[in-house]
């Protein structure tokens, strides 16, 4: 009976050590494999950024998503009353030593198209505003309405 015990908890014992090797090893292969993917994700939003200062080099850009403001480095699209705000930018310098600057923002408003059961949604520009304006209306927002 005792043999039967012995036997029985070194099956246990082993069984829990080639348990603990093999999650040590998917948590390795886990690590290694989130790091590759952030790698990735380093190149992927490189290459984005190069191709839309290549794409629009010396002309001007309306930042389309969160993504590509977070990416660019600019103030983020947000809604204010049914309005959104999406940064316009410059792309301006050379490919080695390329600049942004913030020209302003447009105003976007949803616009419906079609009956209750097949509304299609489209944006559209109603009005531009400066930088200066955009930055001001910003401070605003983060500091509360004053007036």
């Amino acid at each position: 009976m005792i043999y039967l015990n012995l036997s029985l908890a070194l099956v246990i014992l082993v069984l829990v050590v080639c348990l603990v090797l093999y999650i040590r090893h998917t948590r390795k292969k886990q690590k290694c494999l989130c790091d590759k993917l952030q790698q990735s994700q380093e190149k992927i939003d490189a290459l984005y950024r190069e191709n839309l200062f290549l794409k629009y080099q010396g002309k001007e850009y309306t930042v389309a998503s969160d993504y590509e403001a977070k990416l660019l480095g600019t103030p983020p699209i947000f809604e204010f009353i049914k309005k959104k705000y999406r940064p316009v930018v410059r792309f301006d310098g050379t490919l080695e030593n390329w600049q942004l600057a913030l020209v302003g923002a447009e105003i976007y408003v949803e616009d419906y198209i079609g009956d209750e059961d097949a509304r299609l949604v489209v944006e559209r520009c109603v009005n531009r505003i400066s930088a200066e304006v955009f930055d001001d209306f910003l401070i605003q927002l983060r500091e509360g309405f004053l007036d």
